[in-house]
């Protein structure tokens, strides 16, 4: 049943590796003998960005018909599945672990300010004007109103720190250059 890699038929087609390989794993499970071509297409530098064809899982023209069947039925959105889990374990599961939680609540602005103040300080050594930004984010943080955590205060401090930090080298700087 092993023939030459040119009797294979494509049966699918998937963006990436991790499906490809999901699919012929389905595919084996099941009893057929499927290949996963072009797998090293998009590979550069050891990280796979994917090739422009997809990545194609082949079988032997034989099982053709039963490898699309095994994949259509293995399709989550084909109603089979709940949220990921099978009909027929879909109350075993809420059952067990409750209902599933909501989106989590979007966090509270002092701590989005001092995230962004965090990224400016540390930015700002390549890019010096965002030194302004950190400035405007951190005198941010300090004004709104709401709560801020042990965690994202450390970040706010640490922001603060390298902002002064980044002065007092300008400074230094341009004390030398005029000195």
């Amino acid at each position: 049943m092993d023939g030459d890699a040119s009797d294979l038929v494509t049966v699918a087609s998937y963006p990436g590796l991790a499906e490809a390989y999901i699919a012929r794993s389905r595919l084996e499970a099941a009893g057929l003998f499927a290949v996963v071509q072009d797998e090293h297409a998009g590979l550069e530098g050891g990280l796979h960005f994917g090739s422009l064809g997809g990545v194609r899982v082949q079988v032997h023209p034989d099982d053709e018909a039963q490898a699309i069947e095994i994949l259509n039925a293995a399709d989550p959105s084909a109603g089979e599945y709940v949220d990921g889990v099978p009909d027929e374990l879909a109350g075993e599961v809420s059952d067990r672990f409750g209902p599933r939680p909501g989106p989590a609540p979007p966090p509270p602005p002092r701590e989005v300010e001092a995230e962004r103040a965090i990224t400016a300080a540390c930015l700002m050594f390549v890019f010096p004007p965002l030194v302004l930004w950190a400035i405007f984010r951190l005198v941010r943080v300090a004004t709104l109103d709401g709560p801020l955590g042990s965690y994202h205060r450390r970040r706010a401090w640490l922001a603060a720190m390298l902002v002064a930090i980044f002065c007092g080298l300008a400074a230094l700087g341009v004390a030398m250059y005029l000195g």
